[in-house]
């Protein structure tokens, strides 16, 4: 599994700390979506776990674009804009696989891209962004995005290390109350004298 892989190189000793059955359930809860903390994180810092590989803007289709999209690509693009999109229902780009921007593996629109591009790889469901899976979304061989992949392991690891953390305090309690029991046995022999 390339994500636990992944997780491997990132935290070497995740298996010594963890029963491997318990983390590899942990990347499947993952799989299946975002934590909160993580989604946040990744609205907020893309460029954390973006590699700019491009995948999104050679395979997102169709792209919608609104109103504000098409005011902000005409005051870059002017009248060639009508070159780029189409009515069907809604305005949209008419070549997407690959996007007719996309050069050298970056957007020729950058600062005037719509915001279906702005808000990949992530989508609206019920006007809330989500960052939407495929179970097999990173099999071997597979081009997958970069950035869900990238966001997959840093939950793992975040989790493994949080957990490890809690194994850690909970060992240093156990200790602390034998200490605590020995030194009660202790004072208590002491006091009986």
């Amino acid at each position: 599994m390339m994500i636990l892989d992944a997780v491997l190189k990132l935290r070497p000793n995740a298996f010594e700390d963890m029963p491997r059955n318990e983390i590899e359930a942990t990347v499947d809860k993952f799989l299946h979506g975002c934590s909160q903390h993580g989604l946040q994180l990744a609205v907020s810092q893309p460029d954390l776990f973006c590699e700019k590989c491009g995948k999104c803007c050679r395979e997102c289709d169709p792209i919608i674009l609104n109103v504000d999209d098409l005011k902000r690509l005409a005051s870059h693009l002017g009248p060639r804009l009508e070159e780029f999109i189409q009515l069907d229902g809604f305005y949209r780009f008419k070549k997407t696989k690959p996007c007719a921007f996309l050069k050298e593996n970056q957007c020729s629109i950058y600062d005037y891209r719509p915001t279906r591009c702005r808000e990949a790889p992530f989508f609206k469901v019920g006007g809330q962004l989500t960052l939407l899976w495929d179970q097999h979304l990173f099999q071997e061989g597979r081009e997958y995005c970069k950035f869900a992949f990238n966001l997959t392991v840093y939950q793992i690891v975040r989790w493994v290390n949080g957990r490890t953390r809690l194994i850690e305090s909970q060992k240093k309690l156990d200790e602390s109350k034998a200490f605590l029991e020995k030194s009660r046995e202790l004072l208590s022999k002491l006091n009986r004298k």
